[in-house]
């Protein structure tokens, strides 16, 4: 069930152009995927399911477009640093029980890994004042 893809951090005026047409997702992404602080792609078997368990915080983007190919969730630098704060305040009991059941041949403690870097992912965003697209495959 779990949807395939990757969360990038990209600036504002990269995500205009990206949604108007005039940069491609193709050049974004080849420099992208170099570069792991800008490109969160870890357990992507898991990431609908466990980005589920999250609720109303907005992890996989504010918004949907389809103007990206395949699909993206997207947020601006402003909406990444509120996701980034909501984030920051799940007590790491909160975040256990968050991932219960959630095991995928993986352990529950690596399922919380994998959750504590996504979060880790967006805290680093925010400060950077990155916006992030969770671009759908």
């Amino acid at each position: 069930m779990s949807m395939c893809g990757c969360f990038y951090a990209i600036t504002d005026d990269q995500m205009d152009n990206l949604l108007d047409g005039s940069l491609s997702i193709d050049d974004l992404r080849d420099d992208l995927d170099k570069d792991p602080a800008r490109c969160f792609s870890d357990a992507e078997y898991i990431w609908y399911e466990l980005t589920e368990r999250f609720g109303n915080i907005s992890i996989r983007g504010v918004r949907s477009t389809d103007r990206i190919p395949e699909g993206a969730g997207v947020s601006y630098s402003g909406d990444v640093r509120l996701t980034a704060s909501e984030l920051a305040g799940l007590a790491p009991e909160t975040l256990r029980q968050m991932c219960e059941g959630l095991t995928w041949g993986e352990g529950p403690e690596e399922v919380v890994r994998i959750a504590n870097a996504l979060i880790a992912f967006y805290q680093q965003a925010a400060q950077r004042g990155d916006a992030v697209l969770f671009r759908i495959t």
